[in-house]
């Protein structure tokens, strides 16, 4: 079958996950028992759930795109910051 496409996860329950590995939907192969024992199943699916919303462990998660972002924001802000102490600085020392 040409031009087939796999359906979003987004939206996917645990059990439309599981059916899709045993039955193999479009061009999908299907993964019996014999490949996939029902618990590597059910962690493959937990996986999924999880994968859906992920757990920002400190940082911003700018995106879920990772820490690069956050570095780069930081010191745009730290920059600002020294920019902003320096004008402070000078300003005391014209007066």
């Amino acid at each position: 079958m040409t031009g087939a496409v796999a359906p979003s996860l987004e939206e996917a329950t645990p059990v439309q996950i599981a059916e899709a590995v045993r039955i193999g939907p479009f061009v999908m192969p299907t993964f019996p028992e014999s490949q996939i024992s029902d618990r590597d199943l059910d962690s493959i699916v937990a996986y999924l759930q999880e994968a859906k919303h992920p757990q920002d462990r400190g940082g911003w998660a700018l995106g879920h795109i990772g820490p690069v972002p956050e570095g780069l924001v930081t010191w745009l802000l730290a920059m600002a910051a020294l920019v902003a102490a320096c004008l402070v600085i000078g300003r005391r020392s014209e007066s």
